[in-house]
């Protein structure tokens, strides 16, 4: 076990003592945690291909490779969504691989990307963590619309229905369906996005807590 990690680690990049750190932070089960490596690495190289980048491989190796270096350094990635916050590292990968002329000769470790990406950290670090709160606000906002009363998700999910261009002459007609005035509609749906705000905003707190 012990030389597959180290071998994995130098594949990666990563000192075994980083590599360690992604792993426990991916699962404190170590069997689960090489699962969940091997599972997460895949699905960042489909995502990679997806968006046509030719070294995909490569590329979800640097993202682990980033979240690695961050815990090793003492940082506290706070989320118990680990799947969104490798995509947003990724994103972000895939926009500095784009910025790039020659793609192909991407490399994360020269000496030029390496202090590129030191002058970027801190918008990056921002960047992941927006990534991460908003795929943790979807799905929180998903828990809390079906906690709502089937009349009220009803009227909230037609309320911001299509594109916002629509959104006028939708809700006059949502109001007359309603048999209510344009602007007890309005009143109505500004007090169930209110419970849904304060629903989302609890979750959030649960999951990071």
């Amino acid at each position: 076990m012990v030389d597959e990690r180290d071998a994995k680690a130098r594949q990666s990049g990563l000192t075994p003592e980083a590599f360690a750190l992604l792993l426990k932070w991916l699962d404190s089960e170590p069997e689960r945690a090489g699962e969940q490596y091997e599972r997460m690495r895949r699905k960042l190289i489909e995502f990679f291909e997806h968006h046509r980048c030719s070294i995909s491989a490569e590329l979800a190796d640097a993202a682990f490779d980033r979240i690695g270096h961050k815990l090793a350094a003492g940082d506290v990635i706070r989320t118990s969504n680990h799947s969104a916050y490798c995509y947003g590292v990724a994103r972000n990968i895939m926009r500095e691989y784009w910025r790039r002329p020659e793609r192909e000769q991407f490399d994360p470790d020269t000496p030029q990307t390496s202090e590129r990406l030191a002058a970027e950290s801190i918008a990056a670090q921002r960047a992941e963590q927006t990534e991460v709160y908003g795929a943790q606000r979807l799905e929180c906002l998903d828990h809390c619309l079906q906690r709502l009363a089937q009349e009220n998700r009803e009227l909230i999910e037609i309320y911001y229905r299509g594109e916002e261009v629509e959104w006028n002459a939708n809700r006059h007609a949502l109001a007359r369906q309603l048999g209510i005035s344009y602007g007890n509609l309005r009143i109505r749906a500004h007090r169930i996005r209110r419970d849904l705000e304060q629903c989302v905003q609890q979750c959030i707190r649960q999951v990071n807590s």
